[in-house]
């Protein structure tokens, strides 16, 4: 039946979890999952690379199979999809995580604005952040990453294999301790310079009690945040390159760990 029309049942399978796993893998990477990006924009690439891989890759000689085995496997490369694809965001919640302490340390965490990504509200501070370091990403063509993970799950992950390793769980552990961590070094030099600035607005306050100096401090925070911001990028800068490079290893390491050759 499908012979008339240009292609096997075999092929129409093999193409359809290869555009399942792309599907996946754009609505959950960085980059590629922001609601910027149109939905239809999402499927169109999807279609295009999956086109392009189901010539690049052998087809199984188990093909075609039935239809239970199809929609198992389905859902296999929807897991996959998702389970790289979390790992890989995992960069972008570390820096939210520090624009977060630096917003409560400032004093911002009132101020909101709608994260253009995202369409939610999101703090001032952490979306400043966020933006920053895309730009950042974009500009050392850091999502060519991302599209060459996409393909190469193909090779190290067959359509029709999975392997699942106990160290799966670990390692996601470890990434989100990771978060907190990273994050806390990030916002570093803006948290500890604003709570020496507390710490002598309270030395103050207790010399001149009279002066209550304390009415005034949300200002002063204010005011020494966006100073220090002045000479702070340079070092956002390194600190981003640096997580990005930590996100890179993680996901490389989630690959072999789900790879059956490996």
């Amino acid at each position: 039946m499908f012979e008339a029309i240009g292609f096997t049942l075999a092929q129409l399978e093999l193409w359809l979890l290869v555009f399942v796993r792309f599907l996946t893998l754009l609505s959950v990477l960085p980059f590629f999952s922001y609601t910027s990006i149109d939905a239809r924009m999402r499927v169109f690439l999807a279609i295009a690379m999956a086109s392009i891989m189901v010539k690049l890759i052998p087809y199984p000689a188990n093909f075609p199979v039935e239809f239970t085995m199809l929609m198992f496997l389905v859902a296999k490369e929807v897991f996959l999809g998702l389970c790289i694809g979390m790992f890989a965001g995992f960069f972008v919640e570390i820096i939210k995580f520090a624009g977060q302490q630096a917003s409560a340390m400032v004093g911002l965490t009132m101020s909101t604005v709608i994260d253009p990504t995202t369409s939610e509200q999101t703090e001032a501070m952490p979306e400043l952040f966020h933006i920053i370091a895309i730009l950042l990403i974009l500009a050392i063509n850091g999502h060519h990453f991302f599209v060459r993970v996409m393909f190469d799950t193909f090779f190290l992950i067959p359509v029709t294999e999975m392997f699942y390793d106990h160290q799966v769980v670990p390692q996601m552990v470890n990434i989100v301790s990771n978060i907190f961590v990273l994050g806390i070094r990030i916002a570093a030099p803006i948290v500890i310079l604003v709570f020496f600035v507390r710490i002598v607005v309270g030395i103050m306050n207790r010399l001149v009690q009279e002066a209550d100096v304390f009415s005034v401090l949300l200002i002063i925070n204010i005011i020494i945040g966006f100073y220090i911001l002045m000479y702070y990028w340079p070092y956002f800068a390194q600190m981003v390159n640096m997580v990005f490079n930590v996100t890179q290893n993680q996901v490389l390491v989630v690959l072999r760990l789900l790879s059956p050759n490996f």
